[in-house]
């Protein structure tokens, strides 16, 4: 049941984001971003709802990427300005969970609540 919440409540976190972001403020980082993020909630949403869609190797592959892509997006193409302390300790208790799904619903035979 908790994982169900998180889900809903990361992708509203996430929709939010977006969604209040000016369209002329949108740059190349957000195009791409956007369909990681998008693959990463069903993954996550797979693992809460216990359905599986993929091959769990797909999943180990798209683990690495979104951990990956995340750093990179965060501290190579965010001016260092930018990122504080406070940001990235808010950004660890938002994401932190989404990666612990991702890797549970990867490496676990059937996703578990």
């Amino acid at each position: 049941m908790v994982w169900k919440i998180y889900s809903w409540v990361f992708t509203g976190i996430l929709t939010l984001s977006y969604a209040s972001m000016p369209p002329e403020a949108v740059s190349s980082r957000e195009l791409i971003d956007i369909p990681i993020s998008t693959i990463s909630l069903v993954g996550l949403f797979c693992f809460a709802f216990k359905r599986r869609i993929g091959a769990r190797t797909f999943w180990q592959f798209w683990l690495f990427t979104a951990i990956s892509w995340d750093l990179i997006y965060n501290f190579l193409l965010t001016t260092h300005a930018a990122v504080t302390l406070t940001k990235v300790a808010i950004g660890a208790l938002i994401f932190v969970p989404q990666y612990v799904a991702l890797y549970k619903y990867s490496f676990q035979p059937q996703p578990a609540e």
